[in-house]
């Protein structure tokens, strides 16, 4: 921790007194003991809470404690490669000027409502364009400025109950963002969303914190572990109120997210080419993604003297043979004939069926799959869509049409009707950063059905 003097201008270069440096020195042990006391909370006690806890708890950087006529100014610095380092510092300047320099310009404080309002080209401008691909036409849709506000009134402000300082404004780098609109392209229909993003501005500090009292007395350090554990608290409350809003407003938004992880992890796991029984495994946990109205599911089911990879029972009461097959596997030779593998799985399909028809008492019996239909539906899932050509899709057409009981898909045909039938169900899941969300507020009713 280190002490020093800030000055503005020359003609503020008188030395502090004495108790003004016994106000810098209080207030600087105060935020350090704080900064432990968070750390300890969030490594230990607390730390099933460090996902909602701010950035400057979680990674701190440096920081500033800056002591001037009228109150303490605090910057929590973002956090760099460089150490971190705590610096309390005297400023002689007014509480104003030190909160407007700390903020890199961006907090405003008035003490009276004569005094005059920021300048126009005060604070951050922010601008927000929209650019058609299509006919490359580019338009502005927001241009503003960001800027914060205070107004310090006259009167004491309250006292906290836990013994911190009193303080009129915390305000932290991440901004809640949203852009409503209307989805129009590949829809039936109108339909209106919200696009919610956190945003960051481009300044130097996560947080900067304005206490308008001199009072050195206010600054104990023994107190500061009630500070910090009601900070992450209340961060963690803050967090679970507004998934709760967005909840109201969107019931659906956290199933597209979970939805849409599913989706990545299995389309980066097929792209590392996996064996088979990892692919099955995947599957296993994951079994939505064969059969998203699936009622029960029976994995490595024996009918006769072979392994089935799944039997499904859907919500319609009919039942789905699953056999899976590599996705390095090609469908097709190159003179256009079947592949091995693909007749393997279909003679697999086919000894299913056979034996289903000759032991359908055994079936339905010893194994549970009551009601199951002689000709029940299979699935052979197998290889990757970017080894097809045209002429092979035209021939999986021809022996659907052909075996219309019997699909074969790829991997990639997999993943996309599951998200198509997600979509539907539930709105489309763009592909947004972690920090951005799509949110449905009338909810999404399903347009189509995709085939499966």
């Amino acid at each position: 921790m280190a002490f020093g003097r800030l000055a503005g201008s020359a003609k503020d270069l008188q030395e502090p007194s004495r108790e003004d440096r016994l106000l810098v020195k209080a207030a600087a042990q105060t935020l350090k003991a704080y900064r432990s006391a968070a750390k300890e909370l969030l490594d230990g006690r607390l730390s099933h809470l460090r996902g909602f806890a701010p950035p400057y708890l979680t990674n701190p950087g440096s920081a500033v404690v800056a002591c001037c006529p009228g109150g303490v100014v605090v910057r929590h610095e973002t956090a760099t490669e460089q150490q971190s380092q705590l610096v309390g510092a005297w400023m002689p300047e007014t509480f104003a000027s030190v909160a407007s320099t700390l903020s890199q310009n961006l907090v405003w404080v008035r003490s009276a409502s004569t005094d005059p309002p920021p300048p126009q080209d005060y604070g951050i401008k922010l601008g927000l364009h929209i650019s058609n691909q299509t006919n490359q036409e580019h338009r502005t849709i927001l241009d503003a400025r960001i800027t914060f506000e205070i107004f310090v009134s006259g009167n004491d402000p309250p006292i906290d109950p836990l013994g911190r300082p009193p303080r009129i404004a915390s305000i932290h780098n991440s901004l809640i963002f949203q852009i409503h609109g209307v989805l129009e392209a590949g829809h039936q229909h109108e339909h209106p969303f919200i696009l919610q993003s956190k945003i960051r501005l481009p300044v130097g500090w996560d947080c900067v914190e304005l206490y308008p009292s001199q009072d050195r007395k206010l600054w104990q350090p023994e107190r500061a572990a009630a500070w910090a554990e009601a900070d992450i608290l209340a961060a963690a409350v803050s967090h679970q109120a507004q998934e709760a809003a967005l909840h109201s407003l969107d019931p659906n938004s956290e199933v597209r997210r979970r939805f849409s992880a599913l989706f990545k992890q299995f389309e980066t796991l097929i792209s590392e080419e996996p064996a088979e029984e990892i692919i099955q495994v995947f599957l296993h946990s994951h079994p939505e993604l064969l059969c998203p109205t699936y009622i029960h599911m029976w994995p490595k089911l024996s009918l006769g003297a072979s392994v089935t990879d799944f039997v499904f029972k859907d919500a319609k009461d009919e039942y789905v043979l699953v056999e899976l097959e590599r996705s390095t596997h090609s469908l097709f030779n190159k003179n256009g004939h079947s592949s091995a593998a693909l007749n393997h799985a279909r003679g697999q399909i086919l000894d299913w069926l056979r034996y289903i028809g000759d032991n359908k008492h055994t079936v339905e019996k010893e194994l549970g799959l009551v009601g199951i239909s002689t000709s029940p539906r299979a699935l052979i899932v197998i290889g990757r869509s970017a080894n097809l050509t045209a002429a092979n899709r035209s021939k999986l057409r021809v022996m659907a049409e052909a075996e219309p009981r019997i699909s074969i898909i790829t991997y990639d045909d997999l993943l996309s009707n599951a998200r198509a039938i997600v979509d539907n169900l539930f709105g489309p899941d763009w592909d947004l950063p972690s920090h951005t969300r799509v949110l449905y507020p009338t909810g999404f009713p399903s347009l189509s059905t995709p085939s499966t």
